[in-house]
């Protein structure tokens, strides 16, 4: 179309071109790009700071955002407006005022592009002109809007809840006024986090202003406010009618073994959140599991919306949780789970990471067990560069704080360009965390689209998997989209087998109890040893982990259910602080906290076939909060705060031999101010 149409301009509904679907294929700039720019060209002064590292930006000359004052410009003058200042191409409206277009001549050297940028903002029609960078070669640059966000310091004692902490609004008002920028709001559901507005302001772009805010040294983040072009992780294959990801008789083994797991439980009582374009809850085999409460991350309002034409969400939603045992179409991985909807269209503005954040922060704050993300942005060999701080610190909030401190189960699609190399999307990515999820066939192979590399978790089901549709419809549909949430399923069922188990205990035992799926020929997957923090595990960039097995995670979970017992085999535990040295203590009490609490299990538990699963709890929760803080095999150590009275510190370490339970040995360490 775009080559056939000198100007396009596309009204806000249009942008599904930007958000699920297909990808709009950007002209490339003239100059040759690599990994660390492009060839020939003068590196630029863009920076910008992310978690306290400068961070280099290559300045894309081809595409620029305008802010217009829409008092003197309407859309329909637009085209005549980049008529006269020599713009052509598509002229795509992002957001409000805010526009991408596209220069007609790309200037040949930054400072070309600074006097294109320079007579632009001499019209009074223009109110800003906002850069694009590049990301890397066969990968679309990313704009910026006027828009930025920072987060502010925390004031309050330590250990005080997140949404109950004193931050600095004193600091963010002060230098708001100073630098001559406008607070636009507080995030929703993230007190910490505040949008601010250059339009008024002497800034050239929302970065520099960013940039100011934190070397200030008053803030603790700075996020840009880069648009991110997040779709869904769905690519378009043949039909398969059948749900062959719970039940492969095609091919025996290559499925997720669920069967076994719904002897012992069907999900109830877990909550799963399906973060996507929404759910058609009307729908006859997921009405029953729908969840009360539900948000649209794009108004910032409840309830969740959903919109006809936009099937993706309702069948996510049906392969976590269609209703089982209904006689109707389908069953869902955790049928008997509740779907909670976090709504949005997944399409290009300058606010979708604060509007993601905000979702994602709405949901583990209202309760929720389980994020499952079937979306992402596409990665790219230079795409560690560009981050979203805001939507990370949701997700860190969600993995840390959710499920009253317990941590929320967050699973990410790996994303769907696995055909051009070890790639996956962002923000899967960013954080070691989330369960990053690909793809296989009804094979066992890895799918060919499905993304992998270094940061790969697990690998389901995802090729022609047959799921819910609106309008009580049922098709198939296949991508990391797709294999996702087989993983969330999994993932509930194991939570409602035992509800204590913490993110990093759901995460682990997934990994661990993974098939070590080898199809052999074209692809023969070779595991290799992977030195993690938490143990030594056995790993493959193109499938990770392995295959998730459902029944076999249920049972090592559940069998974690275990309470500590002084009469189990004991271990040895020391407590290390000046002066004293490392002593063997039942009692800690006085001198200077934090303490250093070393654990070791005796001689006889000790074996290098042994799976070691560590584990503490207080009797005080969640006043006092002890870290475990290191754990290897049969080490382990504790970070000790001071408590406010005498209280009770749990230590268990479950020992498994392959999937059987050897032992449970546990220690009570009594702790006094």
């Amino acid at each position: 179309m775009m080559n056939t149409i000198k100007f396009v301009i596309f009204s806000l509904s249009t942008l599904l071109l930007f958000g699920c679907g297909d990808a709009i294929n950007y002209p490339n700039n003239s100059q040759e790009k690599t990994c660390s720019g492009t060839k020939g060209m003068t590196p630029s002064s863009y920076y910008y700071w992310y978690r306290g590292k400068k961070n280099e930006l290559l300045l894309n000359r081809m595409y620029v955002n305008v802010v217009v004052d829409t008092t003197l410009v309407k859309k329909a003058s637009l085209k005549l407006l980049c008529e006269e200042l020599g713009l052509e191409g598509e002229v795509t409206s992002n957001q409000g005022n805010l526009f991408r277009v596209k220069i007609k001549e790309p200037p040949v050297s930054i400072a070309a592009y600074k006097q294109i940028i320079k007579k632009l903002l001499q019209d009074a029609r223009i109110q800003k002109v906002l850069p694009y960078f590049e990301r890397g070669e066969s990968v679309e640059p990313i704009g910026t809007s006027q828009f930025f966000y920072v987060q502010l310091k925390d004031l309050s004692p330590e250990g005080t809840p997140y949404l109950m902490k004193n931050y600095d609004q004193e600091a963010l008002s002060e230098e708001a006024e100073r630098l001559g920028v406008r607070v636009v709001k507080q995030v929703d559901c993230m007190p910490d986090w505040f949008r601010l507005s250059i339009e008024d302001s002497e800034y050239e772009t929302a970065i520099d202003a960013a940039n100011r805010f934190y070397e200030t040294g008053r803030f603790r983040e700075i996020d840009p406010g880069f648009m991110f072009s997040f779709k869904s992780t769905t690519v378009n294959d043949p039909l398969l009618s059948q749900q062959w990801g719970l039940k492969n008789t095609a091919n025996p083994g290559y499925d997720i073994n669920v069967e076994g797991a719904w002897s012992i439980t069907s999900g109830s009582g877990v909550k799963i959140a399906i973060v996507d374009q929404g759910i058609d809850f009307s729908h006859g085999d997921i009405a029953a599991n729908k969840y009360y409460l539900s948000y649209d991350a794009k108004s910032g309002t409840s309830p969740s919306i959903f919109t006809v034409g936009k099937s993706h969400g309702t069948h996510v939603a049906g392969i976590v949780g269609a209703v089982g045992n209904n006689s109707l179409q389908i069953a869902g991985v955790a049928y008997g789970g509740s779907i909670m909807g976090i709504s949005h269209p997944l399409q290009v503005n300058g606010t979708i990471s604060e509007e993601l954040a905000s979702g994602i922060s709405w949901a583990w704050q209202h309760n929720v067990d389980i994020l499952n993300n079937s979306w992402g942005d596409q990665g790219g060999q230079c795409y560690n560069n560009l981050h979203s701080v805001l939507l990370e610190s949701s997700l860190q909030n969600a993995l840390t704080n959710g499920r009253n401190g317990r941590g929320c189960v967050v699973v990410f699609a790996a994303g769907n360009y696995g055909a051009s190399g070890a790639v996956m999307d962002y923000p899967a990515t960013f954080d070691d965390r989330i369960l990053a999820v690909g793809s296989i066939g009804v094979t066992g192979y890895r799918s060919s689209f499905s993304g992998y590399g270094s940061k790969l978790d697990i690998v389901a089901p995802g090729e022609n998997i047959l799921s819910t549709l609106p309008g009580n419809q049922t098709g198939t549909m296949s991508g990391t989209s797709m294999a996702a949430p087989h993983v969330a399923g999994v993932a509930a069922l194991m939570l409602a087998a035992n509800p204590q188990l913490t993110r990093e205990e759901v995460v682990r035992i997934i990994q661990r109890t993974a098939r070590k799926i080898s199809p052999g020929s074209p692809y023969t997957y070779q595991y290799y040893p992977r030195d993690y923090m938490f143990d030594d595990e056995t790993w493959n960039q193109e499938v990770g982990h392995g295959l998730v097995d459902a029944t076999a995670a249920v049972m090592m979970g559940q069998s974690l259910a275990r309470t500590p017992s002084l009469n189990d085999t004991g271990m040895d535990v020391t407590v290390s602080y000046s002066p004293t040295g490392n002593q063997h203590y039942s009692t800690v009490s006085g001198g200077s906290f934090p303490k250093s609490v070393n654990v070791s299990l005796l001689p006889a538990q000790v074996n290098a076939s042994y799976i070691y699963f560590w584990r503490i709890s207080t009797s005080s929760y969640p006043n006092w909060s002890p870290t475990l803080t290191f754990c290897h095999q049969n080490v382990a150590n504790i970070t000790v705060p001071a408590p406010t009275t005498t209280t009770t510190l749990y230590i268990q370490c479950f020992i498994y031999n392959g999937s059987t339970l050897v032992d449970v040995p546990s220690y009570a360490l009594t702790v006094s101010p």
